[in-house]
């Protein structure tokens, strides 16, 4: 393919994709387009599957929900480039720069493509492998990377909330500063990995390898560790959940005597007052706490996910890296609250009657 006809299949795509009469999506599967220069360019939903962009600028450019299956990215320049919902599965990121790129919802798993070889008549295996990846401030939420191969990665300041990482091989990968709250890394390999610091509220790591893994000042609340040893794991300062049977009595009599009157429409009980009440990393998932007064209290770090707050008074409150994941917050006073570094993700936060 000349240069010209990649000149005129990329304008062409350009206006398919602003629907412009006459455009066509362009397939440029399988080219060689090493060395192209496409700052900005607009390459959303392209075909390049199993094509061969190394060396490319592609910076700034926007390549969302584009099929690059098995391409060659290795040294491409993708700084803050839009790839999110792209297919990137057996893709070779290998030294590629991808500073301030999206990648949301992107799948970046293992695959092998099959081609036909003309030559020799016969089908061959296109296999690109990812390995080892230096990611900065990357936007990876929701990204599919199960069973990836990513050992000695550099991961970050990045984002991975809600990733699947199910079964990869992160073993000695820096996280330093990466958000992983309500990620799964489910059976994935992190033996030796740098994660002191990182946020890991909701994260699902069942049956994950933690060998000589550093989770120190990393904020696990909500965390799923069944099936993991931590004998070898650094885990100093890390922040764990406190049960509620861990409170002090008379804390777990207000919310004891709480649940009696939610449950029997006031008839019993009494209306929880826990204003300006130290509850820190405390473990309440999917506990009914409507209209519940929390004001000025401090709940810095505690597992919220799935509860019921509807007209509750937060007024004030400490909420900091609090996992709110799901949970029920129609006609809540928010006034002041203070919500720095908490999960939100399918929180409801819509008005009451």
């Amino acid at each position: 393919m000349t240069p010209q006809q990649i000149i005129a299949a990329l304008i062409s795509h350009d206006k398919w994709v602003r629907h412009v009469p006459g455009g066509q999506r362009a397939n440029l599967a399988l080219k060689e387009l090493c060395g192209m220069s496409l700052s900005g360019a607009k390459l959303s939903r392209i075909k390049l599957t199993g094509a061969d962009l190394s060396r490319s600028v592609l910076d700034g450019a926007n390549l969302s929900d584009a099929d690059l299956f098995a391409a060659n990215l290795s040294k491409c320049d993708l700084t803050g480039a839009n790839l999110a919902g792209a297919d990137i599965r057996g893709a070779c990121l290998r030294d590629a720069e991808l500073t301030g790129a999206s990648l949301a919802g992107a799948d970046l798993r293992n695959g092998n493509l099959m081609t036909h070889s003309p030559e020799r008549r016969q089908l061959e295996m296109l296999i690109r492998e990812t390995g080892a990846m230096d990611l900065n401030h990357v936007n990876l939420r929701g990204a599919r990377l199960s069973g990836k191969a990513l050992a000695n990665s550099n991961i970050l300041q990045t984002d991975l909330t809600d990733a699947s990482l199910r079964g990869a091989d992160l073993s000695d990968a820096d996280f330093s500063g990466s958000n992983l709250n309500g990620a799964d890394l489910s059976d994935a390999v992190l033996a030796g990995a740098d994660l002191s610091g990182v946020s890991l509220m909701g994260a699902n790591l069942q049956g994950a390898v933690l060998t000589d893994a550093n989770l120190s000042y990393a904020n696990l609340a909500g965390c799923d560790l069944e099936g993991v040893d931590l004998s070898t794991v650094e885990l100093d300062n890390a922040e764990f959940l406190r049960a509620p049977e861990s409170l002090p009595l008379s804390i777990q009599e207000i919310f004891n005597d709480h649940y009696a009157w939610v449950e029997s429409g006031g008839a019993r009980g009494a209306r929880a007052d826990l204003s300006g009440e130290d509850l820190t990393n405390v473990d309440l998932a999917g506990a009914n706490l409507d209209a519940a007064d929390f004001s000025e209290a401090d709940l810095t770090g505690a597992n919220l996910a799935g509860c019921e707050f509807v007209m509750a008074d937060f007024g004030n409150a400490k909420l900091d890296k609090c996992n709110l994941r799901g949970a029920n917050l129609s006609g809540a006073n928010m006034a002041r609250a203070s919500l720095s570094g908490s999960n939100l993700c399918d929180t409801d936060f819509k008005p009451a009657d």
